[in-house]
């Protein structure tokens, strides 16, 4: 039983490391796009960072609603067992 808790717990953290990781990357990736593309082409790589930041970030906050809906499973199905 302590392995699929153990598991449980990797996946938590696995989820919410992603998600940092994830947002860090994407915070970095479009702020170097921000600092080299010059600034009258910028309107021209708008189609390129919204998808660079749907990318990054969509896949983070599908990464959260996954964590979260597991932790409040875990939670109630945990709850069920003290009772």
């Amino acid at each position: 039983m302590h392995t699929k808790k153990d598991m449980q717990k990797t996946l938590r953290i696995g989820l919410m490391l992603y998600a940092v990781l994830m947002t860090i990357g994407g915070t970095a990736v479009l702020g170097i796009i921000i600092g080299l593309v010059p600034s009258e082409q910028l309107k021209h790589a708008i189609n390129l960072m919204l998808a660079m930041g749907g990318l990054f970030y969509g896949t983070a906050i599908i990464a959260l609603i996954i964590r979260a809906k597991f932790t409040k499973k875990q939670q109630e199905v945990g709850g069920n067992d003290h009772e």
